[in-house]
């Protein structure tokens, strides 16, 4: 699908989502201003094409987010598992307040490597694909009031892709490789947290039922067996 991406004016949010083990962050996160614009090469009627926007968060960690032996050790589940369905939330159903933009949804475990976590959960995740004008709601006025002034009047987004640290966001029906714990953040349900670490959920590329361990994921550009990656 052809979409048009364009450039969102730097935020900032407040969050509090569960994922990974890491340090205190409800201070305050900036989130830097990218531009990308993917230009059409269809000829057919581009008007019913969805316009998004492109966001994301440059966090500073306290531990390298590329590094799966930490993942490894600080996790409660490493799984392979199945996305059932997702939607872009922005509020915290707990602290009843709106934070940055997470994704909620249901997975099916279909082999775990650690732990024994359920056989479906639902599930969140840090960053999401979300409407745009539930984005909107969720802002400070101040900065509401400037996207809304911000000539977009022809060209309104219709959705916003909220990540961090361009860790890639999930997609329905794709087998993953997770890394998640247990949590009771953001949504009332029983739910497992993803991390969302690049180095915590990956994409599995192919697929073998037969061993598991020998499905491939690919990693800084390197495709590799989970059992390579996760040097078992």
């Amino acid at each position: 699908m052809n979409k048009l991406l364009i450039s969102l004016l730097t935020l900032v949010m407040l969050f509090s989502i569960g994922g990974c083990k890491t340090k205190d962050f409800s201070s305050i996160d900036k989130i830097e201003e990218t531009e990308q614009i993917e230009e059409s090469t269809d000829s057919s009627d581009k008007t019913n094409e969805p316009i998004i926007i492109q966001s994301t968060s440059e966090l500073e960690m306290p531990v390298n987010i590329y590094d799966p032996q930490y993942l490894i050790e600080t996790e409660d589940y490493i799984s392979i598992v199945k996305v059932k369905n997702i939607h872009g939330e922005n509020y915290n159903e707990i602290n009843e307040e709106f934070v940055s933009p997470f994704t909620v949804g249901d997975i099916d475990v279909i082999y775990s490597i650690k732990g024994e976590p359920r056989e479906s959960s639902k599930f969140t995740r840090m960053g999401a694909r979300i409407a745009f004008d539930k984005y909107l709601e969720g802002l400070p006025e101040i900065e509401r009031s400037k996207i809304e002034n911000n000539n977009l009047a022809e060209t309104r987004p219709d959705y916003v892709d909220y990540t961090f640290a361009n860790s890639p966001l999930l997609e329905e029906g794709q087998y993953y490789l997770v890394f998640m714990k247990d949590s009771n953040y953001v949504i009332e349900d029983e739910h497992y947290s993803i991390c969302w670490y690049p180095a915590g959920t990956l994409k599995i590329e192919h697929l073998y039922e037969d061993n598991y361990l020998n499905s491939t994921v690919i990693f800084g550009a390197k495709e590799m067996t989970i059992k390579e990656y996760l040097d078992l």
